[in-house]
């Protein structure tokens, strides 16, 4: 549909498009983040607004480079224009759609549990959003005494969003319902 991907980082071959190319085999994946470095990003741009339904996020094999913590914030067409987010201006400041923290988290068969996807119905159905962004805290497995050491990726097989009741049941219901 004409929408822009981008990330806080990325590695060669691992870009934040590839996320929405329908390919098992490509994924996108941040460069060594140190745990200063934390939250890691990525962003989509919309070509006009949209309502979100649902989003979808799909692991790669490695459930150690999976979000364990993250926060989607939706963005309007007037806060999306902005260069940064660090107002206190409501009408400027991004909308939280979900947070979660999976890690040992057991309710749902999900990448907190061993399972590849999740699909969840965010908590604002209808506004109108220009700009969505997945923040990402903190992975699988990860201590800020490893982050700090080596560094830690972040690494996503999908990452997309449905903006019509029709897609969403294209691709079968959420697990999780608000």
């Amino acid at each position: 549909q004409g929408a822009v991907f981008t990330s806080s980082s990325l590695i060669e071959d691992h870009g934040p498009e590839h996320v929405d190319d329908k390919s098992p085999k490509t994924y996108w994946k941040t460069s060594l983040t140190q745990a200063k470095s934390f939250p890691v990003w990525i962003q989509i741009d919309f070509v006009k607004p949209v309502q979100i339904f649902s989003y979808h996020i799909s692991r790669t094999e490695s459930i150690e480079e999976s979000p364990a913590f993250f926060r989607l914030v939706g963005y309007t067409s007037r806060a999306a224009n902005r260069k940064t987010d660090l107002t206190a201006d409501n009408e400027n400041v991004g909308v939280t759609l979900d947070e979660r923290v999976l890690q040992g988290s057991a309710s749902l068969k999900t990448i907190a549990d061993g399972g590849t996807h999740y699909c969840v119905y965010p908590n604002h159905h209808g506004q109108l959003i220009k700009r969505v962004r997945l923040n990402i805290f903190r992975v699988f497995g990860q201590t800020d005494e490893n982050a700090a050491r080596r560094g830690v990726s972040v690494a996503l097989s999908r990452f997309f969003i449905t903006t019509h009741e029709e897609e969403e049941e294209s691709l079968g219901s959420c697990s999780d319902r608000r």
